[in-house]
């Protein structure tokens, strides 16, 4: 499966889960837009857990590919999560009361993982990298371990909020995309690099291939606040 079948599944499984039962109200056109902007970058958080940039699974001729791929589509996932709050901040600035300390607790995880978020995308550079880290290995175990509580916060936020994931039943089974998934991909046995013939993968159109991933995930935003609010 390619990646951007990959994405399209995973973006379009997490808000499906709120349609298996339960209730189906529009909560407006923007707030609805914002919270599939949420789930699509959330579905990120969960394709960097299968596509890791990691040389050893690639062939070589397409391993930088890769390795940019996952760089670029975590920033990606942070750019999504900035307009996921700011369109709920512009929607009802009331949202502003959930950014403080007595805000709920599945906000204070929300507010928790994007803060993780940041510090996964910063300290990935080579720059911060290299000063916080004193090995490649010592990197690799803490980027993976703060990853790994990442999918726990935005599972606790999600499905603490209830909004979409309104029965237990839903609740699990983003459970299970979110957390469930990253580890038993964690567990995995390490594979060696394929050794077979490949087409090269210039690194740079990695960057080609997250525009088309953030279209995509605004196009499903306004499809999800459609099906929302007119069904």
């Amino acid at each position: 499966m390619g990646h951007r079948t990959l994405l399209l599944a995973l973006a379009i499984a997490l808000p499906g889960i709120g349609a298996l039962g339960g209730t189906w109200v529009g909560a407006g056109w923007i707030w609805d837009a914002a919270n599939a902007i949420g789930f699509s970058a959330a579905a990120l958080m969960i394709f960097l857990h299968i596509e890791t940039g990691a040389a050893r699974n690639r062939p070589a001729p397409q391993a930088a590919f890769h390795a940019r791929l996952h760089a670029n589509v975590a920033v990606l996932a942070l750019i999504l999560v900035a307009l996921h709050a700011g369109m709920l901040l512009a929607d009802d600035w009331l949202t502003l009361e959930y950014w403080k300390l007595s805000a709920p607790a599945y906000m204070l995880a929300g507010l928790g993982g994007a803060l993780v978020l940041v510090a996964i995308v910063t300290s990935s550079y080579p720059r911060p990298r290299c000063f916080l880290f004193e090995s490649a290995a010592q990197f690799r175990r803490i980027h993976g371990i703060a990853a790994l509580t990442l999918s726990g916060l935005i599972t606790w936020h999600i499905a603490g909020s209830a909004l979409y994931l309104d029965t237990p039943f839903k609740q699990a089974g983003g459970g299970v995309a979110l957390v469930g998934l990253p580890l038993w991909l964690l567990r995995r046995p390490a594979r060696q690099r394929p050794v077979v013939d490949a087409l090269r993968r210039e690194p740079d159109t990695a960057k080609h291939e997250v525009v088309y991933i953030g279209v995509g995930a605004v196009c499903l935003a306004i499809v999800y606040s459609l099906a929302r609010n007119l069904l």
